[in-house]
């Protein structure tokens, strides 16, 4: 049985670095966000229209994925990334993006907080607002699952969180 993980959280908290490892050590399929190949092909320009787009692409990769019978799908990110980056840039949610959001089914989401510093990158947009996006995400997170955890420190200790989530889990399908 598949056990399938997110990662999720505002901009520049380590989402992609702990998600490829966390892959890699657990020899699972890793899920890239979609949004970055999207805005590097469009070196960065998008418009509100675009989102629904991006969304189908991540959705799309993962239930492409889901077909393969592994012991864990990992995801860089979950729709909750849609859903809060449209709401915040631009006032609201398509329906679309939102039914995607309520779609999506991971077992367990990491949530990744921003303790760890911000890393320049020319695709993304709000430094200045990391802590309150995170108040948003875990809002967005505690209204629709219990099966969360809020990941803290280095990479390491970060992996060693979920680590243990995973174990438990792992135990818990069988």
């Amino acid at each position: 049985m598949c056990l399938k993980i997110a990662f999720t959280g505002p901009e520049s908290t380590g989402k992609t670095s702990l998600s490829m490892l966390v892959a890699e050590t657990f020899n699972g399929v890793f899920v890239p966000e979609f949004a970055r190949s999207f805005l590097e092909q469009t070196k960065g320009y998008y418009e509100e229209q675009d989102l629904e787009s991006i969304a189908f692409g991540q959705f799309n990769s993962l239930t492409n994925q889901e077909v393969n019978e592994t012991r864990l799908l990992v995801s860089d990110t979950d729709m909750t990334v849609m859903k809060i980056w449209s709401q915040f840039k631009y006032g609201r949610v398509s329906p679309v993006i939102e039914q995607l959001y309520q779609e999506e089914n991971f077992d367990h989401l990491f949530l990744c907080d921003t303790d760890i510093p911000w890393q320049e990158d020319p695709l993304r947009e709000h430094p200045e607002s990391r802590d309150e996006l995170f108040v948003l995400y875990l809002e967005m997170i505690q209204a629709k699952t219990k099966n969360f955890t809020i990941v803290k420190g280095s990479l390491k200790e970060r992996l060693m969180q979920v680590r243990q989530v995973i174990e438990e889990k792992k135990f818990a399908k069988h």
